[in-house]
Order: C-alpha cells, then sequence, then structure tokens
C-alpha cells in the first residue's frame, strides 16, 4: 500500500467513524436506508460542506421530513413520542421537527404563554431527542420480498430500486462518500449491502 492508499484508508475509517457516532445518536431520528443517505449526501454536496457530524445534523435538520422516520415497533417498549410528551388537540401538528418551523413565531409565543406551555417545551424538547410516534409501513412493503436482478450478486433489500445498488466495481467508486457510508452502516440494510460489496469485488477479480 502506498502512501496515497493509505491516505485513502485512513479517511474512510474516518468517515465511517463519524457516520457510526452521528447514527448512534439518532437512532430514534433517522432511519439509515438509501433515500435518507442519498438525500443526506445529496445536501452535503450541494452546499460543499465535508463529512463531519455538526454537518450531518444540519443536513437532516435542513431537509426535515423529507427523511424518512425510524419505524416504532408495535411489540417495542420504547415509548412513543405522545408517551413522553402528549400535547392538546388544539395544537398545530408536531410530530417531526421540520413542524416547529412551519408554525409562525406569533403562535409559538401564543401557545409558549397559554395554558400548555409546558406541554409545548417538553414536546419540543422530545423531537429533538428524537423521539417519533408509530409509523404504518405501507401494505406494498411488508408483503414484498427482496428482489432478485440476474447478475449473480445477492440479492436487493425489498423495497429498494435494484438500479440505485452496484453491481460492478466502477458502480461502487461512482457512489458518493456520505450515501455509501451511510448505506455500508445501515442497520436494516448494511449487511445485504456489504455482502452485495463484497461479492462484487469476488466476481471481477475472478475469485468466485
Amino acid at each position: 500500500m502506498n502512501e496515497a492508499e493509505m491516505q485513502q484508508a485512513v479517511n474512510r475509517a474516518e468517515g465511517a467513524r463519524i457516520v457510526y457516532e452521528w447514527m448512534r445518536r439518532n437512532m430514534r431520528r433517522f432511519e439509515p436506508c438509501e433515500a435518507n443517505s442519498k438525500l443526506i449526501g445529496e445536501w452535503l454536496k450541494q452546499n460543499s460542506l465535508p463529512l463531519s457530524e455538526e454537518n450531518l445534523d444540519r443536513a437532516a435538520e435542513a431537509i426535515g421530513d423529507r427523511l424518512a422516520r425510524a419505524p416504532v415497533s408495535v411489540a417495542s417498549t420504547e415509548p412513543t413520542l405522545n408517551d413522553v410528551a402528549p400535547i392538546p388537540s388544539y395544537f398545530p401538528k408536531l410530530e417531526v421537527p421540520g413542524d416547529i418551523h412551519r408554525i409562525s413565531s406569533e403562535r409559538l409565543k401564543e401557545l409558549r404563554q397559554g395554558p400548555h406551555g409546558e406541554a409545548l417545551k417538553r414536546r419540543i424538547n422530545a423531537l429533538q431527542q428524537g423521539y417519533r410516534n408509530p409509523v404504518a409501513a405501507p401494505e406494498s412493503q411488508a408483503v414484498s420480498r427482496a428482489v432478485s436482478i440476474d447478475d449473480g450478486l445477492p440479492p436487493v433489500p425489498a423495497g429498494i430500486d435494484p438500479s440505485t445498488w452496484p453491481s460492478t466495481v466502477a458502480d461502487i467508486e461512482a457512489m458518493p462518500r456520505e450515501p455509501f457510508r451511510l448505506l455500508y452502516h445501515s442497520r436494516k440494510h448494511g449487511e445485504a449491502f456489504r455482502k452485495r460489496i463484497e461479492a462484487v469485488y469476488a466476481v471481477e477479480r475472478g475469485q468466485r
């Protein structure tokens, strides 16, 4: 390994560490799926920002409710948003952080000074900590199975467009760094993605 390759390996390891730490802190609010990875990666690129935990926070906040929320299992004992911070029915919608910014400053001030000001404060704090209410999975996703394309590689998980997953080393190298790292360490699809990456390299090196 020459000096340039060593530096690339160091950069990849540091990038993986940054993404892992950020995802660990945002387990409740961020669904580690390919769509979210792509959105965040594109936002960082458009704003010419390097990969860092601070910039990942900025990206997630800027994109708002375009990000897929982490689903809450019905059998889970993890408290939901309504469990930890219920609000009166007359309150405006407050389900994701982006909803906060859709409320006018005058309305927020009115709610803070009203009889349920503390409830508003708890709700906003809970949203910022990553609490969410259960999100029902679409029926089509619940019954779908892994998509298999005739390329001799491990199948792409259900609900993912096969064309967005690499089939060659060139595809891997063409993927933006941030989305690649988020997907590689995804709790949901990371294992399938890593197996596919390993298979791609094995095929092109003639080891299969």
